[in-house]
């Protein structure tokens, strides 16, 4: 929910266990202070190296007429107040970068230090990145099995496909499932 979600339809006594902001480099820290005081704990996830948050696109058209030689003035953001109080931070290191390296890698380097590790994208080369494979008839088996057994054999069948092929032998492919009883029914697939 936004903050601004919290003030107009949860109750003043409605409290949370964890309040996370993400963006939070776009967080004015009046809309943020109001959802802070109803949680226990606070997580504030942004970047000081975006854009600041702005009353541009607040103005209503007879405002920006009588304002038009004064400059938008950015406002403070939550992320910058905890910043500014030293509250404990961390960097996250991993960047998904959509479908192009060149989306983030000036960024990267002059203002990370080619800190962020990024993913490969599926249009950089045909053997890399993350793509949609269509499997027909696969379903999930809601209350037997909790699997996906047509989208396993075919995860399997590419895996081999794969290792069988001549330039692709040295090569190390990743397999991500969402639950369990889809990675042991792959696993067993593969000893199979």
């Amino acid at each position: 929910m936004s903050p601004l979600s919290v003030a107009q339809y949860l109750p003043a006594d409605a409290s949370f266990d964890l309040v996370v902001f993400d963006e939070a480099s776009q967080i004015p820290v009046w809309d943020a202070i109001g959802v802070i005081a109803r949680g226990k704990q606070f997580v504030c996830v942004g970047d000081p190296k975006q854009m600041p948050p702005t009353n541009f696109f607040q103005k209503g058209e007879a405002e920006v007429e009588d304002e038009e030689d004064e400059s938008v003035a950015d406002m403070e953001s939550i992320l910058d107040e905890c910043l500014a109080a030293g509250v404990h931070s961390a960097y996250l290191n991993w960047h998904y970068r959509s479908r192009h390296e060149s989306l983030i890698s000036f960024s990267n380097h002059n203002y990370y230090g080619d800190r962020l590790n990024t993913f490969p994208a599926a249009s950089d080369s045909p053997r890399l990145g993350v793509r949609f494979e269509f499997v027909e008839g696969g379903t999930f088996e809601r209350r037997a099995s909790r699997t996906n057994r047509k989208e396993a054999e075919a995860l399997v069948d590419y895996v081999f496909t794969h290792f069988a092929a001549p330039g692709y032998r040295r090569r190390s492919v990743g397999v991500v499932t969402f639950s369990q009883a889809q990675q042991t029914l792959i696993e067993d697939l593969i000893e199979e």
